[in-house]
């Protein structure tokens, strides 16, 4: 495998890379016939950090999305995933936490097969330091 990482703001980045996929997850009907297909995947990542602040309070938010063509000079198969959060503070210590994953894929052209998932939680972020001498 090769690839390239190119920064293109502070907490954004752009990857490409290309090499070798194996299939990871088979019928036991499949497992005769796999191989290892070339692949070519490219994604743009925002690590978690501060978006925004309302009235003092920072919202933290960051999101990433990675696509996967599978030997793309003989089918069409492809694989989207992404991944979004973000975190709202409510007041001190709780936060309300958002996020939704979603996963895609396709294969020789067939209709595309959707996974998603959404999820809403509370944290809790409470640290405090204390220095003696």
């Amino acid at each position: 495998t090769v690839g390239a990482r190119f920064e293109l703001l502070e907490r954004m980045t752009l990857n490409l890379t290309a090499g070798m996929n194996w299939q990871e997850a088979l019928a036991p009907s499949q497992v005769a016939g796999s191989k290892a297909e070339f692949a070519i995947v490219g994604s743009l990542v925002a690590r978690p950090g501060t978006l925004f602040t309302i009235g003092g309070r920072n919202i933290d938010g960051g999101f990433s999305v990675e696509d996967t063509l599978r030997d793309p000079r003989n089918s069409d198969s492809q694989i989207v995933r992404a991944s979004g959060r973000l975190s709202i503070p409510l007041f001190q210590p709780l936060q309300l936490t958002l996020g939704y994953d979603l996963f895609a894929r396709t294969v020789n052209g067939q209709a595309w097969g959707l996974g998603h998932d959404t999820t809403i939680g509370l944290r809790i972020a409470f640290s405090r330091s204390v220095q003696l001498f």
